[in-house]
């Protein structure tokens, strides 16, 4: 735990907050919210401080930073038993600076949550909305899809509409609720897609997440969405051509056609343009923000799709009512997606 090279400070500070999100919300309140690139001293101090306290408990974890019991003998140890508060707060500095060297995975997002200094304009495809982003060298697919100019409608529901998002009650775990939460906070604002070097086996693992697998009959995304939300299938179908009456002109200058969705709906017909707006289409619906995890793939070549392995993306799909929205996990691969729970 306390191996650690510290070649340059800047950004792993950023990334611990992310292996001790609620410790640093509570404790380095400044710090998080300001995204600066310093930390001060009694926090530092009240890093290494809480840290002993947790070894003379039968508690090992700290959020996702997880105490082994070597550490926790050293902590204990003569050497730091009695260490004065320089020493602490030396100690507890580098140890989170070390966070940065053992969480391989957390290093990809540390960019992505440091207040920005400027922003650039992308344009994002395969379902994504249209955002801004701080990080210009966003890598995102080639593909051109019917929902990659398709900005968030404005917020008009229908009476109808409004009950169904009321009635929508979401079956995700409190494990896939906190790595929402965990992906929201590393996406940062301005961003939609991100990579994360990982593989997407050990990251369900890792944080105790479980696959619902949906039929592979064309329909696969509307069967995960009914079981993310507990939503029948019959009211999900009726709930895309309701949203699509409600903002029309918006989606038809996105490209999106009715007939097309329909021919989705009726005949499972997932190749058509317009069914790539249909999960956008479902969160401005519902008032849900999913978040699409999968294992990178080369769409370069159209008749031969290649997996990268050891590489995850992720992409944010929000409704046009961007906060405090029910949060759903969804997993696709390739062309197919699944539940997560």
């Amino acid at each position: 735990m306390f191996d650690c090279q510290v070649i340059s400070s800047a950004g792993k500070l950023t990334n611990a907050i992310l292996s001790v999100f609620s410790w640093m919300e509570t404790n380095a309140k400044d710090f998080v919210t300001n995204r600066t690139a310093a930390i001060d001293e009694k926090t530092k101090l009240k890093f290494f401080t809480e840290l002993q306290s947790l070894a003379e408990s039968q508690e090992s974890r700290i959020d996702r930073l997880m105490i082994s019991e070597p550490a926790k003998e050293k902590l204990l140890g003569a050497d730091f038993k009695k260490c004065d508060d320089v020493i602490g707060c030396m100690t507890g500095y580098v140890i989170l600076i070390g966070l940065n060297k053992n969480c391989d995975y957390i290093k990809a997002v540390a960019a992505n949550y440091r207040q920005p200094s400027k922003k650039v304009h992308t344009r994002k495809t395969a379902g994504a909305s249209t955002a801004q982003s701080s990080q210009p060298d966003v890598e995102t697919a080639s593909s051109s899809t019917a929902s990659s100019n398709l900005p968030p409608p404005p917020p008009s529901v229908s009476s109808n509409q409004s009950d169904i998002c009321h009635q929508t009650q979401s079956r995700i775990s409190q494990d896939a609720s906190d790595v929402c939460e965990f992906l929201n906070e590393s996406l940062g604002p301005n961003r939609e897609h991100l990579e994360l070097h990982v593989p997407v086996e050990d990251f369900l693992q890792q944080h105790n997440l479980h696959i619902h697998q949906a039929p592979g009959n064309g329909h696969c995304l509307i069967q995960s969405w009914a079981m993310s939300t507990q939503q029948p299938l019959e009211q999900i179908k009726n709930q895309i051509l309701q949203e699509f009456d409600t903002n029309r002109v918006i989606y038809e200058q996105a490209g999106v056609e009715r007939p097309e969705l329909e021919r989705y709906i009726r005949d499972r017909n997932y190749g058509l343009n317009s069914v790539d707006a249909v999960l956008n289409m479902l969160c401005n619906a519902c008032h849900i923000n999913a978040f699409v995890i999968g294992q990178k793939m080369d769409y370069s070549n159209p008749h031969d799709t290649i997996a990268i392995p050891g590489v995850m993306e992720v992409r944010r799909i929000c409704s046009h009512q961007r906060q405090d929205n029910e949060k759903i996990l969804l997993l696709k691969s390739a062309e197919h997606y699944d539940a997560i729970s």
